[in-house]
């Protein structure tokens, strides 16, 4: 694959891609959900220890998708870095807010029932959260909306896009890029054992920075690796690509039962991303496109947002002030927050995403453009 760029026709809307986000964001859920129901589903189906990687498909697919969009323009000479993250700001930053207000207004409700969370609420902490600077270890412990340690992640990884264009665009060929997302990944991970003692793939606010690197610089190998599969006419079979992603997905769920190390997801879910890109083009009819799906993948990044505060309003009133202590009742308080998390996503996203979204864009010029949900 020779990735110039020179002869591609990806489709301006990935919705297979789209859809995928989406249910990685369900598993996320039903990851949080686990630890509050006393690890009951990952002790009936094992892999679901490893739900928190999901969160390395975000950063591989928003690597990904911001090529994907911004790569002609960085090309022609036209990618302007201020409208870039201006328009990044207004994508992440509005809901990201909302939703840490959200938070610190239960903690605020429940002192007055005696009920604190398990990490400490300081202004220190908020400032930083608010500020997207929750990923450097600048904070003692995970706080607040406790997954969107993940977005001061995806900002860092955002200020820092032009340098991952030009590295990935100057390696020339696809082999170089590969071996240096390997190479990347391996430094990464010997950083992350020497400095925090975490796996990689662990980090969150310790420093979460470090671990998107190498997945976001993936994202953009793969996004250059994409049209030389498309030139090769790859994206034609779709029963073929099925295929390649029902093994992709038997070897992800083979690894959790067998306890193998984050590392060896990290493959699997690249190449699971990038025979999505490839369905993406085929016409062959797939459930992926399914509009409930392509919807729960719009709305994904709310969902993400969303849910840690409705779990703790879930679990904190029926956990603790209706003492539902036992696994049942702990599992079905996690079914009740699932669902109101897809609602409280999708107000969120309609009430607050949106709105505000094209609203800010509006100010920097121009308007969101309908490919992934990044």
């Amino acid at each position: 694959m020779s990735g110039n760029g020179l002869t591609q026709s990806a489709p301006a809307r990935l919705d297979e891609i789209t859809s995928a986000r989406g249910i990685a964001a369900c598993v996320v859920v039903l990851y949080h959900i686990n630890a509050y129901a006393n690890g009951a589903i990952a002790g009936a189906f094992p892999p679901l220890h490893y739900g928190i990687l999901a969160v390395d498909f975000f950063f591989v697919l928003s690597g990904f998708i911001l090529t994907h969009v911004y790569r002609d323009a960085w090309r022609a000479g036209t990618y302007r870095h201020g409208s870039f993250m201006g328009k990044r700001f207004a994508r992440v930053w509005p809901l990201h807010a909302a939703t840490l207000i959200g938070v610190a207004l239960i903690v605020l409700a429940g002192a007055r029932f005696g009920l604190s969370p398990e990490w400490h609420p300081t202004i220190s902490s908020f400032i930083l959260n608010a500020l997207m600077l929750d990923a450097e270890g600048l904070t003692p412990e995970l706080a607040w909306n406790q997954p969107a340690w993940s977005i001061g992640a995806e900002w860092f990884a955002y200020l820092l896009f032009p340098i991952f264009l030009i590295v990935i665009d100057r390696l020339g060929n696809n082999s170089l890029r590969a071996v240096a997302c390997v190479v990347v990944f391996l430094v990464c991970a010997a950083a992350s054992t020497a400095l925090f003692h975490v796996d990689l793939m662990e980090l969150t606010y310790q420093g979460g920075v470090l671990r998107i690197i190498p997945s976001f610089l993936a994202g953009v190998a793969l996004r250059y690796a994409f049209d030389g599969a498309l030139a090769r006419g790859w994206g034609g079979n779709g029963p073929l690509i099925d295929g390649g992603l029902l093994a992709g997905l038997i070897l992800m769920v083979a690894a959790g039962y067998f306890g193998l190390p984050n590392a060896a997801f990290w493959p699997i879910i690249i190449a699971i991303l990038f025979l999505l890109a490839l369905r993406a083009h085929s016409q062959t009819p797939t459930p992926l496109r399914y509009p409930a799906l392509v919807w729960l993948g719009d709305i994904s990044y709310a969902i993400y947002l969303v849910h840690a505060p409705v779990l703790m309003l879930v679990y904190g009133v029926g956990g603790k002030l209706l003492n539902a202590d036992s696994t049942p009742a702990l599992l079905g308080l996690g079914a009740l927050a699932f669902i109101i998390s897809i609602i409280s996503g999708w107000l969120a996203h309609v009430l607050i995403e949106r709105p505000s979204q094209s609203w800010l864009v509006g100010l920097v010029g121009g308007r969101p453009k309908p490919v992934a949900a990044e």
